[in-house]
């Protein structure tokens, strides 16, 4: 019988200061486990795909962004 193991990274509070280290896991995720090249981030006033763009930056990399 086969096993997958999965590490699950919880934060102890919400909020914009988990933003980088939340793109990281899912670059290295992207990179590491599943191959993924295209990457879309949305946000509501960018900021997130700034980040994004910055930690993405050898990936095709687009922000969905919507302004209130």
């Amino acid at each position: 019988m086969s096993m997958i193991e999965k590490t699950i990274v919880y934060f102890s509070s919400p909020g914009e200061d988990n933003t980088e280290t939340v793109l990281a896991l899912a670059r290295r995720r992207a990179e590491e486990e599943l191959g993924i090249r295209d990457i879309v981030v949305a946000s509501v006033r960018g900021e997130t795909g700034v980040k994004a763009s910055k930690i993405f930056k050898e990936f095709n990399c687009c922000d969905s962004s919507y302004w209130l």
